[in-house]
Parts: structure tokens; sequence; C-alpha cells
């Protein structure tokens, strides 16, 4: 669904047809990731930190480009079994740090982890990278994962 919203009106927005890699264009990226995704669907085709693995797929302009979207890249390298624990640890952090009776320690964590959870659509690091936005990714959902398993100590 994402998708097709984002295929729909990213034409008619010229401010993004001025970044470097525009919407239209990640949609080509996402569309070479899906035929990498395919044949090795199950388990993807392993780690690999090369920006090449999409070249045989793209135009020439795109050589070295990554899919910029953290989750088809996990996708692309661990297939469905490693995408969705992926997409399901990330899931069941906000699910328990974002329940009704918040404290103000739980409110900033949430703060901070949503938005790096979201910009995981269009940048491609993630919590298993070096990257300083994958340092500050990992240390949120960690601090999230602490405070979790500190409540549920607390409640036991």
């Amino acid at each position: 669904m994402l998708l097709v919203m984002i295929s729909v009106i990213s034409p008619n927005i010229s401010l993004l047809q001025t970044l470097p890699v525009n919407f239209t264009d990640r949609i080509l990226l996402w569309d070479a990731a899906a035929e990498i995704i395919r044949p090795n669907w199950l388990t993807g085709i392993g780690y690999n930190t090369s920006n090449t693995v999409l070249d045989p797929y793209t135009p020439a302009r795109f050589n070295g480009l990554s899919p910029h979207s953290s989750y088809v890249r996990v996708f692309i390298h661990t297939g469905i079994v490693g995408g969705m624990l992926y997409i399901a640890t990330q899931y069941t952090i906000v699910q328990y740090i974002s329940r009704p009776s918040l404290n103000s320690t739980d409110a900033m964590v949430l703060s901070f982890t949503l938005p790096l959870i979201f910009l995981q659509l269009f940048e491609t690091f993630s919590i298993l990278g070096f990257a300083h936005q994958s340092i500050m990714t990992a240390l949120a959902l960690g601090y999230a994962i602490q405070r979790i398993d500190r409540q549920n100590w607390c409640e036991s």
C-alpha cells in the first residue's frame, strides 16, 4: 500500500525530484531488490555489505547504490525468515514500550525510537551496522528492551 501511494504522489511533488535519490528512483531500486529476493525468498543471499548486489538489475546510473530501505536490505540478505524477525523485533519493542500508562522516561524512549524505526523505511542503516545511525538505533532499541525487562521484572 505504501509503495503504491508513493508511486502515485511522487511524480507530482517537484521538491522530491531534486533529491539525489527520489521516490521514483527508490521504487526502481526496490523493484531490483524484489528481483533478488524472489529466487532467494526463504533465506536471502547471505549477509553482504557490498552495494553492488543491485547492479545487475538496475540501470548504470544506479550502480553502487543500496536499496535505500533497511527493511528491504534485510530481506535481501536474510530472506523472509530474517526480514520478519527484524520487523517483529522492532514491532514488539514498540508495542511493549507504548503502553497506555507511559511514564516520562518511557515517553522519551518512545519518541526517540519511533522516528528511528520509521526512518529505516527510507535509509539503509540497520541495528546490525556500524554507521552512527545504526549505533543510535541499536542503543535506542537496547534501552527500550532494558526498560521492558525492568518493567517485567518489577511486575513479577
